[in-house]
């Protein structure tokens, strides 16, 4: 408000209330100037006085009375028409307050608080380019009034002209460098532009004028949460609400950091403790959604999907995080359509054409996945969890030489491993050859998953006298096999929220010796930390079964069924083979006891497989056809969760007739709820037929524990001879063909002799139990020597 006060020091009663009023006691001000006005009803000063007193006290239908009788007695008066303008405009009429600004600008062209608050009222109705002209209008009558500074920094912000608003703030902190929130929208803009630094200094400054600044604690938050520094946003947004305690979006962005910190469950409760106040909060919907389909709760988060996009249908992320929550569903089919709807919305939204890459492929279309994953891997070059996942697609394809794999995964070494060659810092391990070790084992799977199911009796076994287990767990869902592992490490380190840097700085800080990578180019893989070389030796596992394409990872273990030694230029790494397998199988405890063969009741022998449907190509189904021509009466089961969907049926029903099988003798089953089901789903198998040139790996340890005798046919690659390598370490080499025509001959074979089978399934997993399979001990040991050969050969080195 604007004050003029011409008061005659011989009115004692206005002056009092003059005092009053300028020492902020309204209501004793505005007693005083209305007992001056029953005494003389036409003082103007008092007039606009009491208004401007009853504006500042909340009384606007008063002060818009007492502005207006000042205006009738004194129309010429500037500032009562502005402050008349601050009034309308409290009250919602903004152009009529317009009107008042202008009438008292054209009384007083250098009336610079009228020109300000004109510009405020024109930025109310975003009229921004009328808005910009009076805040330049009240710099040019008055080039140091703050507010005006200020006022077009927030303007030209909204403009989206942040480096126009950005340099205007600067100028505003010249003429009062006290002000907190000044620093703090100099804070919000320094973010956008990606100036962590000066954004920080920016909040800092506001915090440090004014420490309950819940505003800038929230954006303190949102540059550690950008900078991957999720623990401390999460203490940032914490303070804000603590302060805030209905600060809807700092729970939104609090819900945020804690799933990225892998807390789902504080997680959860921040998006709902943000719902509640807001039930209509899209973003906190969305996240919420995120959060649950994390803890397995996926029918829970696509109905949170479901309605962020009710709430707003241009809404691309949610629509993409509906349609990955489908595909993960084994509803790749259902998923295309969201995924089309975000990538309509936001054409460049590479999430979204990832996620509508990974759905092709499931439904088998992998060409079109294919471009869909390169073109992902094009738009964002620096996004190796992408390019990953069309390494594993790749590696499925039955078309692609070996060679040209090799290349694939060689491109991406240089993409992302060689940029992070320089964080390789030198190493402070002692050189002593038959010291104590370090061994960090990296993964996120080390629980009830394949990698689990095939490390963990051998990590159990460790000689803890020669060697100090650290166990680096991305896992975010906690079950009894995670449980066990942890409890058999010397130390288990949770990697959850940390950024591959900040893992590679805490190896370096744990004194590794010998790292070991567990996931390859699997989900969860860390293999840029790899590439950092946090520890002298580092080798890759179980996991994955191409090379990782680093030339910083040394060694991959593998055995001489899987890599034959003709088979070393297929990879970066150099081959470290284990004596008998690299699979050293931990069978679950809860799976069934071996039935009877099926076969004995029914009369007719039942093929299977429960092999992911990806390796399942129309060659594999010719070779198929042909064993069931050879048993006429045999009838064949695929179980895998996509022929849920109609288009992957159908192309396998096509599969089939185009060898001129009937389809009477073919079931497609749509998985198993529980793990343990599929397990027991191996009761109705009589013979297992394995898949290539992608073989089986826990798909055919399972089958054959269950008694259920698996054929394989090794090729070329690793991952053609997985089977082979676990059949062979179980003790049935027979079961190995080497050719397609072997491959029938031994599934005839053991069609042919229901007897011989049926003893052969009573006593199969007993022999596997006593064999180099499963015989834990001896493979611990044949692995730590690998480790200590693998040790000795860097102490002895240059490097």
């Amino acid at each position: 408000m604007s004050v003029s006060p011409a008061v005659s020091e011989n009115k004692n009663t206005l002056q009092q209330a003059f005092d009053l009023h300028q020492s902020g006691e309204l209501d004793e001000a505005c007693k005083l100037y209305s007992d001056f006005l029953q005494q003389q009803p036409e003082h103007v000063d008092a007039l606009h006085l009491m208004g401007v007193a009853s504006y500042q006290n909340d009384d606007l239908a008063g002060a818009e009375q007492y502005f207006r009788r000042t205006l009738e007695l004194q129309p010429e008066m500037s500032e009562a028409h502005c402050n008349l303008g601050n009034v309308l405009n409290s009250q919602g009429q903004t152009r009529q307050a317009i009107s008042a600004y202008l009438k008292a600008i054209e009384l007083n062209p250098g009336f610079f608080q009228a020109w300000t608050n004109l510009g405020n009222a024109y930025r109310t109705l975003l009229q921004y380019p009328y808005a910009e002209n009076a805040y330049r209008k009240a710099l040019e009558n008055n080039p140091n009034f703050f507010d005006a500074y200020v006022n077009l920094g927030g303007l030209l912000k909204d403009m989206g002209r942040r480096e126009e608003s950005l340099k205007v703030y600067q100028q505003a902190l010249e003429l009062n460098s006290e002000n907190p929130s000044l620093y703090y929208n100099i804070g919000q803009l320094q973010l956008v532009f990606g100036h962590f630094i000066e954004a920080m200094a920016g909040f800092y400054h506001a915090l440090t004028l004014f420490p309950d600044y819940a505003e800038a604690h929230f954006g303190m938050g949102n540059t550690f949460f950008l900078q991957g520094r999720h623990l401390d946003a999460i203490r940032a947004y914490q303070k804000a609400v603590a302060l805030n305690p209905e600060y809807v979006d700092a729970y939104g962005n609090l819900g945020n950091a804690l799933a990225e910190s892998g807390k789902y469950q504080e997680a959860e409760n921040s998006y709902r403790a943000a719902l509640a106040m807001n039930p209509d909060f899209q973003m906190a919907h969305n996240g919420l959604g995120e959060t649950l389909a994390h803890m397995g709760r996926e029918d829970a988060a696509i109905v949170e999907f479901r309605r962020a996009i009710e709430i707003n249908p241009e809404a691309a992320d949610a629509y993409n995080n509906l349609g990955k929550a489908l595909v993960q569903q084994a509803k790749p089919a259902e998923a295309l359509e969201p995924l089309e709807a975000a990538l309509a919305i936001s054409p460049q939204m590479s999430s979204a054409l990832y996620n509508y890459g990974y759905a092709l492929n499931q439904l088998g279309r992998r060409q079109e996945a294919y471009t869909a994953l390169r073109e992902v891997v094009r738009q964002e070059p620096r996004w190796h969890h992408a390019h990953s996942t069309l390494l594993m697609n790749l590696s499925y394809d039955a078309d692609l030489s070996p060679q040209a794999l090799l290349e694939e995964h060689k491109a991406w070494g240089q993409q992302h491993g060689t940029p992070l060659k320089a964080w390789i810092q030198p190493f402070k391990n002692t050189r002593d050859p038959q010291r104590r070790l370090k061994i960090g084992y990296v993964s996120s799977d080390l629980g009830t998953h394949p990698v689990g199911f095939m490390t963990y009796d051998a990590l159990k076994q460790h000689d803890h006298s020669q060697y100090e287990i650290y166990i680096y767990s991305g896992r975010t869902k906690a079950d009894e096999l995670a449980k066990l592992f942890e409890q058999n490490a010397d130390v288990c380190r949770s990697t959850v929220g940390l950024s591959d840097t900040a893992l590679a700085e805490q190896i370096r800080d744990d004194g590794i010796d010998i790292l070991i990578d567990l996931s390859g180019h699997t989900a969860g893989g860390r293999l840029p930390t790899f590439a950092e070389k946090p520890a002298p030796v580092q080798m890759t596992w179980i996991g994955y079964c191409d090379t990782s394409g680093l030339d910083t990872i040394d060694y991959i273990l593998m055995d001489p069924y899987t890599v034959p030694e003709t088979s070393d230029d297929l990879f970066v790494e150099k081959v470290l083979r284990l004596p008998d397998t690299r699979f050293c199988y931990s069978p679950p405890g809860f799976a069934p006891r071996v039935n009877l063969l099926p076969a004995l009741s029914r009369g007719y022998i039942t093929f299977g497989s429960f092999n992911n449907l990806l390796k399942v190509t129309a060659d594999v189904v010719a070779l198929w056809c042909r064993v069931l021509e050879a048993v006429p009466q045999a009838r064949l089961v695929i179980n895998w969760p996509t022929l849920k969907e109609a288009e992957r049926r159908e192309e396998l029903q096509r599969y089939f007739t185009e060898n001129g099988m009937d389809l009477a003798r073919i079931e497609l089953r749509q998985g198993n709820p529980t793990h343990q089901d599929v397990l027991a789903a191996y009761g109705d198998i009589d013979i297992g037929l394995d898949t290539f040139p992608y073989s089986g790996g826990i798909t055919t340890s399972e089958a054959m524990w269950m008694g259920v005798p698996v054929v394989t046919l090794p090729g070329v690659r690793a991952v053609s001879r997985q089977s082979a390598s676990i059949i062979h370490a179980s003790g049935f080499p027979e079961l190995i063909a080497r050719d397609q025509e072997d491959y029938v001959r031994i599934a005839t074979e053991l069609a042919e002799d229901f007897a011989a089978l049926a003893l052969r399934r009573r006593e199969q997993r007993d022999k596997i139990a006593s064999s180099v399979q499963c015989d834990s001990e001896r493979f611990s040991r044949h692995l730590e020597a690998a480790y200590r050969q693998a040790w000795q050969d860097w102490c002895s080195s240059e490097g």
